[in-house]
């Protein structure tokens, strides 16, 4: 779409006109606002200081671009790429086209990288679990082997045979815990249960 404004020094610009692809991309009717000052065809425009730009091309004679987006509910709602360059006769052209469907189809490119790295990183998280815990479960098995035969050795009903005892269960704990870890680390196979159906 291209839109061409007369520059009215200090800091006016007057629409001149515009094409059918400006129309529609805008939604505005270029014969209803001919003539019409800039701020009164874009009021929100002077407050995201795209007005105040327009104004230094004409000024500086320098071209201005930019990507103007536009969100609902946190949602890309519109996407223009805008271009405004300076004209003879002290006129401003605006070129701009929708970028809508790109900046949607790059949002969703960046959202599934960022689960891909969030899968990832679990991965790596489960992977490293799944090392610690096989070293923890050979620290247990001396643990737990080395207390049965202390047991065997020890007379019943001692004190020392009841610390033995508790060292036995925690082991058995921490043995399930790592049980527990493995199967999130996925590096054992998950037991299986035959169910019966009733029909």
């Amino acid at each position: 779409g291209l839109f061409m404004y007369q520059y009215v020094p200090p800091d006016r610009l007057i629409l001149l006109d515009g094409n059918p692809a400006a129309e529609k991309l805008t939604g505005i009717n270029i014969n209803q606002w001919r003539g019409k000052d800039f701020n009164e065809i874009w009021p929100k425009a002077q407050e995201r200081g795209i007005f105040d730009s327009f104004l230094k091309v004409m000024k500086t004679g320098k071209i201005y671009e930019i990507e103007d987006l536009s969100y609902k509910d946190e949602r890309l709602e519109g996407a223009f790429s805008m271009r405004a360059f300076p004209m003879p006769g002290e006129r401003l052209g605006v070129a701009f086209e929708s970028i809508t469907q790109r900046k949607r189809a790059e949002q969703e490119k960046e959202k599934l990288e960022t689960q891909l790295r969030q899968t990832y990183k679990m991965e790596s998280i489960g992977t490293l679990a799944g090392g610690i815990a096989h070293d923890f479960n050979n620290i247990l098995a001396a643990v737990i082997g080395y207390t049965e035969l202390a047991l065997e050795d020890t007379q019943k009903e001692t004190e020392l045979y009841e610390n033995l005892q508790e060292v036995l269960l925690a082991g058995s704990r921490a043995s399930d815990l790592v049980k527990q870890i493995l199967t999130f680390s996925r590096q054992t196979d998950q037991e299986q249960n035959l169910i019966q159906i009733k029909l």
